[in-house]
């Protein structure tokens, strides 16, 4: 027997994904504007001040992620895994943020793109804590994947690096993947650290 469309469009996979497009409007329009002058001047600051810069807007971005999961996200999910959303949104800004410094004129339309791609990384995180299961499988799988991208590409640059700033980077690199592989609904960030 074939279900109906209007049952189909009840089940819970298309019910969250046409949530997932805008899980907390006010916030996430905040996350946006806040992140698209963040990149817009961060790579016109001083390279005294670039740093600092974008190491705050990597903080704005984490903190984001877990205000938005807390914000819509009252289930055990969010309860299990508030405190570990926040790796793949601050790598993201920091690897963007560098590369928007790196090529010089910017087209007009990369800082928007960029600010955009951030709140999707924040969305992402926000689908694996309230999505139904196959929608929080997918979005582990393309978080978990895009983790190990962004730790990949931070080995690389530590190589490059003094010693003691490289060993801090790999540190934090593989802690932050860490926390987005082994992430779950019965796993906290102590148990990850344990």
């Amino acid at each position: 027997m074939r279900a109906s469309p209007a049952v189909l469009f009840r089940a819970p996979a298309f019910r969250i994904a046409g949530r997932i497009a805008a899980p907390a409007p006010a916030p996430t329009m905040v996350a946006l504007s806040t992140l698209w002058v963040g990149f817009a001047l961060a790579p016109e600051l001083h390279t005294a001040w670039r740093g600092p810069a974008i190491l705050v807007l990597a903080m704005f971005a984490g903190a984001s992620a877990e205000l938005v999961a807390q914000y819509i996200g009252r289930g055990p999910q969010s309860r299990a895994v508030l405190g570990m959303l926040w790796p793949l949104p601050a790598g993201a800004v920091i690897a963007l943020a560098e590369w928007l410094s790196s090529i010089g004129p910017r087209p007009w339309i990369a800082t928007p793109l960029a600010a955009l791609a951030i709140v999707a990384v924040i969305c992402l995180q926000w689908g694996e804590v309230r999505g139904g299961t196959v929608v929080r499988a997918g979005a582990h799988t393309v978080n978990t994947g895009f983790g190990f991208a962004l730790a990949f590409g931070a080995y690389a640059v530590a190589l490059s690096m003094p010693v003691a700033p490289g060993i801090l980077l790999l540190a934090i690199a593989t802690f932050g993947v860490a926390l987005v592989v082994l992430r779950g609904p019965g796993a906290g960030p102590r148990e990850v650290l344990l």
